[in-house]
């Protein structure tokens, strides 16, 4: 006996079973599209998130930038006026540097009006032209010494001869024939320049001062010149050098030490390789 046949189940003949494929999106594979769009929508975000991020760093730093200049340029105007208009770097010391106590009053008195100002503003050429004017100094610098303080460094003059004047008194002079100061007795200590009037004769004979060696010097009493090649000295025992022109003085030094122990009254070295004396 047969079982009862179950319920009847239709199949096509012919035809497969209808499936949809899918891309692993879970689209479909015929259709792209949809991946486009969202790709397209995610760069397009990042872009404007890197573009507002850099826009955002950019004002930032004009920001930080513009901040430090005006800082900056508030420093400097602040720094420029402390320099070279407040009190805060003014002068108030000077240091003198090579002179002797009467000169170094003379430079304090000529740089007497700058204290007080701006360090920055002290005019150091003028004030070491004012004390170069001082009679007692040859030569003078004046430098800044940060915050407060100039120095200035002195040459003073030497006196070498004194000059006879024509008021019956005294002039004491260097070797280049500048007046350091005026006396009415005659110093004993330096050279005499006596009865020379014209100036071209008063420098020779100055500077033939100026040269003598300190054992010759010594027994000099008196310089005399009628012109600048014909400078005279007398010497303490009466005799007389010629010894013309204040040129070659070390070698004309030397032939008269040489000469002397004849004890002429007169030598002549003003033509020092070819010297001559005469009497004794």
């Amino acid at each position: 006996m047969n079982a009862p046949a179950g319920p009847a189940r239709a199949v096509a003949v012919g035809t497969a079973p209808h499936r949809q494929d899918t891309a692993a999106g879970g689209s479909p594979s015929g259709s792209v599209s949809g991946p486009s769009r969202r790709g397209r929508r995610v760069l397009s975000r990042l872009r404007l998130r890197l573009r507002l991020g850099g826009s955002g760093g950019g004002r930032r730093r004009r920001r930080t930038a513009v901040v430090a200049g005006v800082v900056l340029a508030a420093l400097l105007l602040i720094g420029g006026w402390l320099v070279g208009f407040s009190g805060v770097l003014a002068l108030r010391t000077v240091t003198v540097q090579g002179a002797s106590e009467a000169t170094m009053t003379a430079v304090r008195d000529a740089v007497a009006d700058e204290v007080g100002r701006p360090l920055l503003r002290v005019d150091t050429a003028a004030v070491q032209s004012r004390i170069a004017a001082i009679p007692l100094v040859a030569t003078a610098t004046v430098t800044r010494s940060w915050p407060d303080s100039v120095i200035v460094v002195v040459t003073e003059r030497i006196a070498v001869a004194v000059v006879g004047d024509a008021t019956g008194g005294f002039r004491v002079v260097d070797a280049t024939g500048v007046t350091l100061r005026t006396t009415a007795s005659r110093p004993s200590d330096l050279l005499f320049v006596k009865d020379v009037t014209e100036p071209a004769a008063l420098a020779a004979a100055v500077a033939v001062a100026a040269t003598l060696p300190a054992d010759l010097a010594g027994q000099v009493i008196a310089i005399s010149a009628t012109s600048p090649d014909a400078v005279s000295l007398k010497l303490s025992g009466g005799a007389v050098v010629r010894w013309g022109s204040a040129e070659r003085p070390e070698l004309k030094a030397a032939v008269l030490a040489a000469l002397l122990p004849r004890h002429a009254t007169t030598y002549d070295v003003s033509a020092p390789e070819l010297p001559t004396t005469s009497g004794g």
